[in-house]
């Protein structure tokens, strides 16, 4: 109990229980002097078969990581009735079995919380019955992150609409006063305000699914369009739009006493179900949807929640570019909270700051329940490092949100003092005594004001981008030295090399006016070459997986991760019509469920493709075990032997907007936009990638055959951030790379010049940056050289011999005609 340091409590606990488990003899136990008298050496004893137990379970070590936890989390379990605790193991044996089970990388994490508010429901609880509901939850994902993190909640904490709070002198008091049975309404409509006001990109995928999904629906029904004859992405809304109706409708009262189970016919599941939510002419179906759940949140129709989205953004943006304008202060009654790891920023911008209840960075319960703590500024006049210091937030960095004074109403304003009753919006109070507040339930991030960070922070250009992605602005400033460290221009800038990906709603694309090449290729002939042989390979791997396996079978990344089902995406260039030549080579990421003997799919696989997996192994087609690297596979109906690789990842290994789909979605944006541009644009990136390769600069430094480029997707997203264009890539790149005719160092250019990756890494779930993660030095030296030489192509005038030298007067002069 004395140790603070939790790896270290952590160590102690697991030495503990390996003793009692394994070499303890129960005749000894009288021997045994605990200093602290309350814990019970039965308990010890029990935990200690309890963690024999769970080690014998596959994957035991995940299982122990929960039991420990649990144990530093909740103390209780050393000192309650020993019997209780065969109630104990019987609930960690099962979620620990659900876990392994499970593709939902959400139960993992919070496996240990969850075992933690199962047991505080006592013995009577049905954890069974809860583990089912919150694992579909988290596997179906058919819900935005608000209901998800809502509906978690209520099945954890059921009690929680008949506990008496009439001694509780810290939690809201809205909440206490409230009636019991409003207790839930309460808090799904401040998740419902946070979530909107956050920019939350569920949400927001969400409502407009519900919203294409009505109209797509009402043309079926009138019988104007054809659900046979939809195309492949209207098939997929129109899907999705189902799915999530039916998940709406069996979190209703109506609906968990009898759910809604789908038949697999979408046109009869439509008309069943879309009568259930009971839409008039008065109150269509998104309508009668948003009422249903946002109604005690005010919002009263679709276009009322849509509205006010749109709306908070939009003012906190102007807001913070006002402030920006400013000095930045910290005074009396502005409100500050620590975040203490930056890895979580992008999360909390996105949800908007909860407590700790909905499934932050942990979810369970503080000193307050139900609120999120924040310090309150007491004094005026004071410099921003010592307001802060002078606060419980203070260490509680590297990063702070302020909230200046004014946004919410106290309902509190001494502990144990006089409480007022609020019965719509959200409320502040005070928690305990030296300016400690809290906000019920949370706060949206549109209600921050700006951001300070520690003067020494190592991530800012992380803070930077998790701002950019969220889709509005924030000020940034330094402790110490108060001054802005992210501007309105820095912030637009980023947000202007993501135009195009409607994932963001940046659907605004500059195309440059510098769209010609010199190719001699067609083309439709390549995409059209290339769409035969993937198909070709799709369908051999659909029946292997479907007929042999008995997996269901996908060809796109799935917001559904339930077990039972094989994703074949295509991740290379074939995919987007990006690739160079007549392409005979295929990479595909597989995804699998996390329990899938991936030998054995590797094995079929092989097989189907006319190849003996024995042979495969000998002729090191096969890494690791099951992934696939076969080469000169022939397949009925296509000419070429084709190379195939197959790397196969988990289901549980969450991504949901991928590299390859920010490509494919900017291209998507460019042929809507500019359809008789399109394939200029195509011929830009393939003469990009022939080039580079002509000059030795390709290859990624990651690569078997490194060259110090910047790789396929590399130079795909730095011709799509440069509107399409080669020369215009190339120039921007020379423009950063150059400084009074002179190369700047590569340790410069790489701080300079910036090439995102918009979307998630299939492997890690982040996001890359081209130009430091793939590139080295002598690669930005050839970079350099083979852009000059291109540059030279389109400017006569600018003089190139090969080397590196200060540029005369005149030259200077070209250049800036080109700019």
């Amino acid at each position: 109990n004395n140790i603070e340091n939790k790896d270290n409590k952590y160590r102690t606990i697991y030495n503990i229980l390996h003793i009692m488990g394994n070499y303890f003899d129960v005749k000894d136990k009288d021997n045994v002097y605990l200093e602290k008298s309350d814990i019970k050496i039965d308990n010890l004893i029990r935990l200690g078969n309890i963690y024999n137990n769970i080690l014998k379970l596959p994957h035991g070590e995940n299982p122990v990581n929960i039991l420990i936890d649990n144990i530093i989390n909740n103390e209780n379990v050393l000192m309650m009735d020993a019997s209780k605790l065969d109630h104990y193991e019987e609930v960690l044996l099962y979620l620990c079995q659900k876990i392994y089970e499970s593709n939902s990388q959400e139960l993992k994490r919070f496996g240990g919380d969850i075992l933690y508010q199962l047991l505080n429901n006592g013995n009577n609880f049905d954890y069974k019955d809860a583990l089912d509901k919150i694992e579909d939850v988290f596997s179906k994902n058919n819900l935005p992150v608000v209901g998800k993190k809502y509906f978690i909640y209520y099945f954890l904490n059921k009690n929680f609409a008949d506990e008496d709070l009439s001694n509780n002198n810290i939690i809201s008091p809205t909440l206490k006063d409230i009636d019991k049975s409003k207790r839930f309404e309460v808090i799904f409509s401040d998740l419902m305000r946070c979530t909107l006001g956050s920019n939350n990109n569920s949400m927001r995928k969400y409502l407009e699914n519900i919203y294409y999904g009505n109209q797509l629906y009402a043309k079926v029904i009138d019988n104007s369009l054809s659900i046979e004859k939809l195309p492949p992405r209207e098939c997929e809304i129109l899907n999705e739009f189902l799915n999530h109706l039916c998940s709406l409708y069996n979190h209703t009262k109506e609906g968990e006493k009898n759910p809604f189970n789908l038949s697999g016919n979408l046109r009869n599941d439509l008309n069943k179900l879309v009568p259930l939510f009971k839409p008039t002419s008065r109150y269509s179906l998104p309508d009668r949807i948003i009422r249903m759940y946002g109604y005690s949140a005010g919002f009263k129709s679709f276009e009322s929640a849509y509205k006010y989205m749109n709306n908070s953004v939009s003012d906190a943006d102007l807001r913070g570019r006002k402030m920006s304008k400013q000095s930045f202060s910290l005074n009396k009654g502005d409100m500050i909270k620590g975040i203490g790891d930056v890895k979580y920023l992008y999360d909390i911008l996105q949800n908007g700051s909860l407590c700790k209840e909905f499934l932050g960075p942990s979810m369970d319960s503080d000193t307050t329940p139900l609120d999120t703590d924040l310090s309150l500024i007491l004094k005026n006049g004071r410099s921003i490092s010592s307001s802060i210091k002078d606060t419980i937030s203070d260490g509680y960095g590297p990063v702070y949100f302020v909230i200046k004074t004014g946004k919410f109403p106290m309902t509190r304003t001494k502990v144990y003092g006089d409480t007022k009753f609020i019965t719509t919006g959200p409320e502040c109070f005070i928690t305990r005594e030296e300016g400690h507040v809290g906000i019920r339930t949370g706060f949206a991030t549109s209600d921050i004001d700006y951001i300070i960070v520690e003067h020494d922070i190592s991530s800012l250009d992380e803070i930077k981008f998790c701002i950019a992605f969220n889709g509005f602005y924030i000020p940034v400033i330094d402790r110490k030295t108060e001054k802005l460290l992210f501007t309105p221009e820095e912030y637009d800038s980023i947000r202007s090399k993501m135009g195009g990906l409607s994932y963001y709603d940046v659907m605004d694309y500059k195309l440059s006016n510098n769209l010609k090449v010199p190719i001699d290729y067609d083309n439709k002939e390549l995409m059209k070459d290339a769409k035969n042989k993937k198909d070709g390979i799709n369908s051999i791997v659909e029946k292997a997986v479907k007929e042999k396996l008995g997996y269901k079978f996908k060809t796109f990344l799935s917001t559904d991760v339930s077990v039972g089902g094989v994703e074949l995406i295509d991740t290379g260039s074939t995919g987007r019509g990006t690739n160079v030549g007549k392409s005979s080579d295929f990479d595909f990421i597989m995804r699998v469920d996390e329990v899938a003997d991936r030998e054995n799919i590797a094995k079929v696989l092989c097989e189907e493709f006319g190849i003996s997996f024995d042979d495969a192994i000998s002729k090191n087609m096969v890494i690791n075990g099951s992934n696939l690297r076969l080469k000169d596979i022939k397949i009925q109906g296509i000419d070429d032997a084709l190379d195939i690789d197959i790397t196969f990842i988990s289901k549980a290994d969450q991504v949901t907007y991928t590299t390859d789909m920010a490509i494919s979605d900017r291209l998507d944006t460019i042929k809507k936009t500019y359809p008789d541009q399109y394939e200029d644009v195509l011929d830009n990136i393939i003469y990009a990638k022939n080039y580079l390769k002509e000059n030795n600069v390709y290859k990624p430094n990651h690569a078997r055959d490194r060259q110090g480029g910047l790789g396929g997707v590399g130079i795909e997203n730095w011709v799509l951030q440069n509107g399409g264009s080669f020369y215009d890539a190339c120039k921007s790149f020379y423009d950063a790379a150059t400084e009074n005719g002179i190369m700047i160092s590569y340790k410069s250019f790489c701080q300079k010049y910036k090439i995102y990756d918009f979307g998630e890494n299939y492997y890690n779930g982040k996001h890359d940056e081209f130009v430091s993660n793939n590139m080295t030095v002598e690669g930005y030296k050839k970079m350099y050289q083979a852009v000059c030489k291109y540059i030279k192509k389109y400017n006569t005038s600018y003089h190139y011999d090969g080397e590196i030298r200060e540029m005369t007067h005149s030259d200077k002069v070209s250049m800036k005609i080109v700019r």
